[in-house]
């Protein structure tokens, strides 16, 4: 039979333990996977240099944008009246200021309005930014009414080829 014990035994080298708090500032626009190093801040072990504690950024998801860089992107519900006819809507920023997107004319369910100066500061250049990338997904209505029905037939004529009726 073979026992093991562990036993605590006081070290002849004074060695104590204490928790140290590491602080660093992360600029804005660090892009993810930047490492912070703490240069000999790591276990210390009596007769050895410590190491250095590094430490590697990652974002976290954000429930509106998509980080890639420095350009942000994200996706616009629109109702098909605002797609056929032209919008205006006012997003806040991460930072909580207003942008105000504006689209005249049609818009299609996939396009991309891209906002210049919009995405994310440029690391070490904290006057410049990247792009927005705003990508339009049109709601299409449930159910339509026989007016709107009507409305739509008389309007908008089928490509050649396509026979319009209830299926």
């Amino acid at each position: 039979m073979i026992m093991q014990q562990e036993v605590s035994e006081p070290s002849p080298d004074k060695c104590k333990e204490e928790s140290k708090v590491l602080a660093a500032t992360i600029e804005r626009g660090t892009v993810e996977g930047t490492e912070v190093v703490f240069p000999r801040a790591s276990e210390q072990t009596p007769g050895k240099i410590p190491g250095n504690v590094v430490v590697k950024l990652k974002s976290a998801r954000h429930a509106v944008f998509r980080r890639d860089g420095t350009e942000l992107h994200m996706s616009l519900k629109i109702p098909l009246r605002a797609a056929l006819l032209g919008f205006e809507h006012t997003l806040h920023h991460l930072d909580g200021h207003p942008v105000l997107l504006k689209h005249e004319g049609i818009a299609s369910h996939g396009q991309v309005l891209v906002i210049e100066g919009e995405g994310m500061p440029v690391h070490g250049v904290p006057s410049e930014f990247g792009k927005l990338h705003v990508t339009l997904a049109i709601e299409m209505p449930a159910a339509l009414s026989a007016e709107e029905r009507e409305l739509v037939g008389r309007y908008f004529e089928p490509p050649q080829g396509v026979t319009i009726g209830r299926l």
